[in-house]
């Protein structure tokens, strides 16, 4: 249950909003899940000497969850991930998962498959409304097994956090094969790949919320 909380985040028109250009920042969200103790989170992106970075930690007493991806820019647009690693413990005890260049060379990490998303939907309008067909992706999980995923763009509203003010673009997803589980995620233009706001439902009910608390910028 534990790696829901970092796979909420990791595992996107009108024309007046438009994606900008990447910037490095470093996020802090906290988390409400049902039956667990709160979290609080750090997700920072940042370039490095291959490209950019995306890195998502998460602990609450006993349990711990930390991942990355790092990933190229192909002609500025298409998201290219060469190494993923995640790592989760609960008690002391969990596992640690790589995927490297070979197996990412055809579809993302999860990682860098939120990222990619949060850039698509400010540029996809066939995909934008409740009754619309959704448009899909497919990523990697952890274990290198395909997940297929389903979205569309549902509305632009104004969102206060704890964080601040935002205007966002409000995008549901979920997996094919657990249509009863969907993930709406509120996004912004200005940073891509940061979340202002998770909500994770489960047969219709809020299971889950994360919400935007603090955010550093160069």
């Amino acid at each position: 249950m534990f790696r829901l909380i970092l796979v909420l985040t990791a595992l996107m028109v009108s024309t007046s909003l438009q994606a900008g250009e990447i910037q490095p920042f470093k996020a802090h969200y906290h988390l409400v899940i049902d039956g667990w103790p709160n979290a609080d989170m750090t997700h920072q992106l940042e370039r490095d000497k291959e490209g950019w970075r995306t890195t998502m930690h998460a602990s609450v007493k006993i349990a711990t969850g930390y991942e990355y991806s790092r990933f190229r820019l192909r002609n500025d647009t298409d998201v290219a991930p060469w190494s993923f690693y995640s790592r989760y413990r609960l008690f002391g005890f969990g596992d640690t998962y790589r995927l490297d260049d070979q197996q990412l060379a055809s579809l993302p990490d999860r990682q860098a498959a939120l990222f990619a998303l949060s850039r698509q939907a400010f540029n996809a309008p066939s995909c934008r409304g409740r009754q619309t067909t959704p448009c899909t992706f497919a990523y990697l999980d952890h274990k290198a097994r395909q997940r297929d995923m389903a979205w569309r763009v549902i509305d632009d509203p104004e969102m206060s956090v704890p964080q601040g003010h935002w205007q966002t673009r409000h995008v549901e997803a979920w997996d094919e094969d657990k249509p009863d589980r969907r993930m709406h995620f509120y996004f912004t233009s200005r940073y891509p790949g940061l979340l202002v706001q998770t909500d994770y439902f489960r047969d219709g009910k809020l299971s889950a919320r994360l919400q935007l608390t603090g955010l550093e910028t160069p």
